[in-house]
């Protein structure tokens, strides 16, 4: 890949043709000059042995795995090309999805009162980290296991589809719904 010039912003990445020569990886997917590209990542899902590359599709640019169509792991990325947190086998992301929906409660729910930023701060100082590196996408399924039930004991009020029914592994998670609360 050739390197970036100086003065280079995202815009050009998307006024620039790709040269017919580096249009094509043998994928199907479009090789463009990416700043935040990682060539390191390797497939989390069990005895795939593959690589994440960048790929593009209509929705915007992720890693897929080399083995596709064997294997379907996949993780998503920044408009630049960045990851987004650490690449994650199914379990994993079920995992986060899950913590997602618990922690998301602590700023969409007015019962608790905080804000995106506030409930972020809060996550940081849970985890002893700094607030910049505080993501759920950073964290393996055990982190979002303990996560989960950090944010139940320290806000009780909010009590989930899960709880209510107590039967965490028949229902998979809807991220567009974020799971209907209800106070106690």
């Amino acid at each position: 890949m050739p390197p970036i010039p100086a003065g280079f912003t995202l815009a050009d990445l998307f006024k620039r043709e790709p040269d017919p020569v580096e249009a094509d990886d043998g994928c199907g997917a479009d090789v463009l000059p990416w700043p935040g590209e990682r060539h390191d990542l390797l497939c989390p899902e069990k005895d795939c042995n593959g690589r994440l590359v960048l790929r593009s599709s209509v929705h915007g640019v992720f890693y897929g795995c080399t083995n596709y169509p064997r294997c379907r792991g996949s993780h998503g990325a920044h408009p630049d090309g960045a990851p987004l947190g650490k690449p994650a086998d199914g379990e994993t992301k079920k995992a986060r999805i899950r913590a997602h929906a618990f922690f998301d409660r602590l700023w969409k729910d007015p019962v608790v009162g905080k804000t995106r930023a506030e409930a972020y701060e809060w996550l940081a100082k849970s985890y002893n980290m700094v607030p910049e590196k505080a993501h759920i996408s950073m964290m393996d399924k055990d982190d979002c296991e303990v996560l989960v039930d950090v944010i139940k004991a320290s806000f009780p009020e909010l009590v989930t589809v899960w709880d209510r029914l107590d039967a965490d592994e028949l229902f998979e998670p809807d991220p567009m719904d974020r799971f209907d609360l209800e106070r106690k």
